[in-house]
């Protein structure tokens, strides 16, 4: 066993595990876009079928209405003559009625090719599940980017300060696109280890929203710090946030951040650096 077969290893295993951290995020993805739309597909049916049952029972309260108007009015002027006995709409006889038969056969044929053996969701190969993603046009999902106990400390155009804070959060706006990042650690000049995340919400791929995590072998260098300006992986070439000179932040994914094959380096403001910034918040949580 030589030192370049061992390197090989580490490095697929460490390839390995980027995948499988993207591998989940892409396949939670899909496990609730499919709930999303068999709820939805419940919800049309709720409506198509109460509709069914609102049409029928306006016919049947017009029906009863109409006759106590002309049983009344018989009544009143002592008219006696023979009439048609309408038949008592009881809780007991309700399903004696030929059209609300037909609604909850509907009900429950519906509710057997839900539940049944054969009805059931088929999880495609993961690259499918990634082109379906990337040929979709998700709309933003701000609660991926918003923890609730967090407090604005820093907005674009503000004197910049480095915050005491160990656990901070950014909500970025560049070129139109969304993204940002997290870390949680008494931030050092250097190399930090910090359990930390860079995320996208909007980009140019149109994906949905996503965590991306530093590679293991790499997490000594998750956040760079040198003066004002916030680097992520090595180098900061990952994500470089210049907080002096906004025009000169960066981002190249995949030094250290893993991401897979499909997904842009650039993704996250759409081209690696001369960005227009049109909204940097900061948050301490």
């Amino acid at each position: 066993m030589t030192e370049k077969k061992l390197d090989e290893g580490i490095k697929t295993c460490q390839k390995s595990i980027a995948f499988i951290h993207n591998q989940k995020i892409y396949i939670n993805q899909f496990i609730e876009k499919q709930i999303q739309q068999l709820i939805q597909l419940l919800q049309d049916k709720q409506i198509n079928l109460q509709s069914q049952l609102d049409k029928y029972l306006k016919k049947k309260l017009e029906y009863y209405t109409e006759m106590e108007k002309f049983l009344l009015t018989m009544k009143k002027n002592c008219d006696f003559k023979p009439y048609q006995q309408p038949e008592v709409y009881e809780d007991d006889k309700i399903m004696d009625f030929s059209n609300l038969k037909i609604i909850n056969e509907e009900i429950q044929k519906f509710g057997r090719r839900i539940t049944g053996k054969k009805s059931h969701i088929d999880i495609p190969r993961v690259r499918q599940i990634k082109e379906n993603i990337m040929n979709e046009q998700p709309e933003p999902n701000y609660d991926f980017i918003t923890p609730n106990d967090a407090q604005l400390f820093y907005k674009l155009g503000q004197k910049f300060v480095f915050p005491k804070h160990r656990r901070i959060f950014a909500q970025i706006r560049a070129n139109d696109f969304r993204f940002g990042f997290y870390y949680d650690c008494d931030l050092q000049q250097g190399y930090n280890n910090a359990d930390c995340y860079i995320y996208t919400l909007l980009n140019f791929q149109n994906t949905l929203p996503m965590k991306i995590f530093p590679i293991q072998a790499q997490r000594k260098y998750a956040i760079y710090l040198q003066g004002n300006r916030l680097g992520f992986g090595k180098d900061g070439k990952d994500l470089l946030i210049d907080f002096d000179n906004l025009s000169k932040s960066s981002s190249e994914l995949g030094q250290s951040y893993a991401v897979v094959s499909e997904i842009d380096p650039q993704i996250l403001a759409g081209k690696k650096t001369n960005w227009t910034f049109q909204e940097l918040n900061l948050f301490y949580l």
